[in-house]
């Protein structure tokens, strides 16, 4: 009489025990979490892609002084109002995109935008910001080297916004 083997199926397939399955992943995420191994986390099969990330929302409402008015000698109320957004991803540790921008609801058109790109290349670190529309149209780009004693070495190009230039 042949002896009937526990852990095969009738078609021969073996017989998977999953708390032996689940003691081999837990072995394999610490000696991974040991080794500093870094990567996406698996949950139920699946990557788990963290991209932090952050958004901020203002609304300004003043009341301030406006025109100055003749006949009674004194200055008209004026209310203000104003919408900006600002924030950032980060979609690898290594980048870093933020942006800021202002409505204002009086002249009906944006008051203020910004936007940054930041990289970090392990010994290198380079950023450009620019304001892209708006009386403050201008930009900054910056490269140099991470290192305290190579401080000296790096790139910088920038415009004003009272040069007069357009860059783009």
């Amino acid at each position: 009489e042949q002896e009937e083997n526990s852990n095969v199926r009738s078609d021969g397939q073996p017989i998977v025990d999953l708390e032996e399955l689940a003691a081999v992943r837990a072995e394999l995420d610490a000696k991974k979490e040991e080794n500093g191994e870094d990567g996406p986390e698996m949950k139920n099969g699946y990557m788990v892609w963290k991209i932090p990330w952050s958004l901020s929302v203002n609304y300004s409402f003043s009341y301030g002084y406006g025109d100055f008015n003749k006949e009674k000698m004194e200055y008209n109320g004026k209310i203000t109002q104003n919408l900006s957004f600002s924030g950032n991803i980060q979609p690898t540790k290594n980048w870093i995109f933020t942006f800021s921008t202002s409505y204002d609801f009086d002249t009906k058109k944006l008051a203020y935008m910004s936007c940054g790109v930041t990289r970090d290349m392990h010994c290198w670190s380079m950023s450009c910001d620019f304001v892209p529309v708006g009386p403050y149209k201008s930009y900054n780009f910056h490269i140099s080297v991470k290192s305290s004693l190579l401080q000296d070495l790096k790139y910088e190009k920038s415009s004003s916004p009272y040069d007069g230039e357009d860059w783009y």
